[in-house]
């Protein structure tokens, strides 16, 4: 996306291979794909569509068989933007605490009830002083405070 017109077919002609009339199309691209945006006014366009299908016709001829059909059925412009979402969507789904136990929430915290054998760290009991477990005051427990998640050896 940060490439320019002009160096990305400096640096696609030569890579593809691409010689005579097809580089010397490609640059003519190049060059109209530039003044359309940056000029204050375009290119006429005459003789592009004549360059773009030498060009194509050059790189398919460049590329295998396979990579042609996949391109036909498989367009990277339709995959990328759909793997992209897909991988936001798991993203999501991956951060979302849906309340079951040993469930991972936001940030990897384990959220949701504290399951019984286990203590909260000091100053995370109820509002009433008691850490659930036993009865007892958890500010006043004898034991260190273990973290959640953690089991006491």
């Amino acid at each position: 996306p940060s490439e320019s017109p002009r160096a990305l077919a400096a640096r696609v002609g030569p890579g593809l291979e691409l010689t005579g009339p097809a580089l010397a199309g490609l640059r003519r691209i190049a060059m109209a794909e530039e003044r359309a945006r940056y000029a204050a006014r375009p290119d006429s366009g005459t003789g592009l569509r004549q360059d773009s299908a030498t060009v194509r016709r050059a790189i398919a001829a460049a590329v295998p068989r396979r990579t042609r059909w996949l391109a036909r059925l498989l367009p990277s412009s339709v995959i990328t933007p759909s793997v992209i979402r897909i991988t936001q969507a798991a993203d999501v789904f991956g951060r979302l605490n849906l309340g079951l136990p040993g469930r991972a929430g936001v940030g990897g915290t384990r959220l949701g009830r504290v399951r019984l054998g286990r203590s909260r760290p000091a100053g995370t009991g109820s509002a009433d002083g008691h850490d659930g477990r036993d009865g007892t005051d958890a500010s006043r427990s004898s034991e260190p405070p273990v973290a959640a998640g953690t089991r006491r050896q």
